[in-house]
Formats: structure tokens, C-alpha cells, sequence
């Protein structure tokens, strides 16, 4: 009895060894350069969009602020069906790629994420505020740029206000306006 119990073991053994397979664990060494080789760059990764998509994008779809806040003003729905990113979830703000010019009348550069304040109509009050970098902060130049869908696999589709379309929308420039202010 106890040689067929240790001939089935040893059978079972035999059958269950060719599923193996010996892998080398890596060094730690290794472990690092791999990680080095696969590590997100984001630098990298805007440096080989920047010139390509991103400037051209903007430019191609920035309208005057003016133009876009006297038209929010109006009807915000409107607004954003002509000059908002059309791609936009229907629960998320208006997003908008403004164009403008003006005086500056503050900046702040002790920051990474600076930012000037600009007076587009004259009156000396800030109409504006634009981040100048290096870090650009929120995501008012993706959300005007790209899809989320194209972007997160369609991750943000689902939620607790994704299925109201009735939600009134808000409106948000790609470069922040300040009501009251201009």
C-alpha cells in the first residue's frame, strides 16, 4: 500500500513538473535598468507632440476671448456648441482655446506653475489670467485639445452625473476668466 501511494506521488509529481518553467530572478541592478527603459517621460512625451500637435491645435482652434466671452454671456450652450471642444462629456464644463492680446499687469514667475495677469479691454483690471510654465496646472489644455475618451479608454463616461444630459453645463476658458473683472 505504501509503494502505490509513493508511486502515485512520484507519477503525479512527474505529470506536474513539464508546466514548469525556471525563470532567472533579476538582480536588482537589472530591475533598475528595466524600469529605467519603461519609465514615463512626460518631458519626453510633450516634447514629441509640442511643435507637431499641440501649437498647431491650439492655433487652429483658438478664437478671440472677447469674441468667446460676449457669446458665453449670451447663451453658454451656444457658446460652447461653436466654440468649446465639441468632443466633451455632457455632464463636464466648456472648455474653450482663446486667443488674445493686452497689457500685462502682474506676473508671477517665483512660481513653477507662473502665471501673468492681463487687461484685454484697457481698463486696468485683469480680464485673464494665463499660465506661462513651466508647469501648466488643471486640465483646461488637454480638455481643449483632446478627447478624454481618446485619452483614458472612456474611464470617465461612467459616473454619477454622466447620465444627465439635463445638468445645466458650466462654462470654463482654457485661460481662466474672471467674472466681474472686465
Amino acid at each position: 500500500m505504501l509503494r502505490i501511494r509513493g508511486a502515485l506521488v512520484a507519477f503525479v509529481l512527474a505529470a506536474a513538473l513539464p508546466g514548469c518553467k525556471i525563470i532567472k530572478t533579476p538582480t536588482p541592478e537589472e530591475k533598475a535598468a528595466a524600469a529605467a527603459r519603461s519609465a514615463f517621460d512626460p518631458a519626453a512625451k510633450v516634447e514629441a507632440i509640442w511643435q507637431s500637435k499641440v501649437v498647431p491645435g491650439v492655433e487652429k482652434r483658438a478664437s478671440d476671448l472677447k469674441t468667446v466671452l460676449q457669446a458665453v454671456a449670451t447663451n453658454p450652450d451656444d457658446a460652447g456648441a461653436k466654440y468649446g471642444n465639441p468632443r466633451k462629456q455632457s455632464s463636464s464644463p466648456w472648455t474653450y482655446a482663446v486667443k488674445l492680446s493686452g497689457k500685462i499687469v502682474a506676473a508671477d514667475t517665483a512660481s513653477r506653475a507662473g502665471t501673468l495677469d492681463v487687461d484685454v479691454d484697457g481698463d486696468g483690471k485683469v480680464d485673464a489670467k494665463v499660465q506661462i510654465g513651466p508647469a501648466v496646472r488643471g486640465t483646461a489644455l488637454r480638455d481643449a485639445l483632446i478627447s478624454w475618451t481618446s485619452t483614458n479608454s472612456g474611464t470617465r463616461s461612467s459616473g454619477p452625473n454622466s447620465a444627465k444630459p439635463s445638468m445645466k453645463r458650466q462654462t470654463r476658458p482654457f485661460w481662466r476668466h474672471y467674472p466681474g473683472t472686465g
